[in-house]
C-alpha cells in the first residue's frame, strides 16, 4: 500500500464506510490529513531521538493488515497523538473544515488513516533499511512524492479554498524545501 492508495479508490470508500461519512467528505479530509501526518512525522524525526523512535514505530507497523476493518482504532488514536503532538487541535480543525465533519468523525478518520500512513511509510522504511540506504527525511519526501505529484496538487487546489491552498503549499514547502514553478 502506498500513499496514493490511501487517498483514492477503495481505501476512501472503506474509510468513509467505517467512519460513517460520505466518500466526498472522506476524500477531502484525507487529502489534508495525509500530508499533515507526513509533515509532522518529518518534524518529529528531527527531534532528539525522534528519528530512532519513528523508525522503530514504522518498522512495527510495516506488516500491519491492509483491511480497514482490522485497524485497531485505539492504537490509531495513540499513533495520531504521537505524530501530531501539540499540532493536533489545528490539524483536526482543518480536517473538520475540509470534510465538513464533526470532531468525533475527524478522530475516527485519523485513527484509521494514522495506522495506514504508518504502514505505507513502514514498508518503504523496511525496504530501504535492508539496502542500508535509510534517511528518514529523504524517505518521507519520497513517500510524499509517491502520493501527490504536481498534477494531484493542482487537482486538490482546484477543489479547496484559498486558506487550504496556503496550508497545502506550506506543508509541501516544509517537506521539500522552498520550490519554484
Amino acid at each position: 500500500m502506498d500513499i496514493k492508495d490511501i487517498l483514492s479508490g477503495s481505501s476512501v470508500k472503506q474509510i468513509a464506510k467505517a467512519v460513517g461519512i460520505d466518500e466526498k467528505s472522506a476524500e477531502a479530509a484525507l487529502k489534508k490529513a495525509v500530508p499533515a501526518l507526513l509533515e509532522n512525522m518529518s518534524g518529529n524525526s528531527k527531534k532528539s531521538g525522534g528519528a530512532q523512535a519513528l523508525q522503530k514505530a514504522l518498522m512495527a507497523h510495516a506488516d500491519d493488515d491492509d483491511d480497514v476493518n482490522q485497524i485497531d482504532r485505539k492504537d490509531g488514536a495513540k499513533i495520531i497523538s504521537h505524530i501530531l503532538g501539540d499540532n493536533a487541535a489545528d490539524v483536526k480543525k482543518s480536517l473538520s473544515k475540509a470534510g465538513g465533519l464533526d470532531s468525533s468523525k475527524v478522530d475516527d478518520l485519523l485513527s484509521i488513516a494514522g495506522p495506514m500512513v504508518m504502514k505505507s511509510v513502514g514498508q518503504k522504511t523496511k525496504s530501504k533499511s535492508k539496502s542500508g540506504d535509510l534517511d528518514l527525511e529523504d524517505l518521507l519526501k519520497d513517500v510524499m512524492k509517491d502520493g501527490l505529484d504536481p498534477g494531484d496538487l493542482k487537482k486538490i487546489a482546484s477543489k479547496i479554498d484559498a486558506d487550504d491552498v496556503k496550508d497545502a503549499a506550506e506543508a509541501v514547502s516544509k517537506l521539500f524545501g522552498n520550490f519554484k514553478k
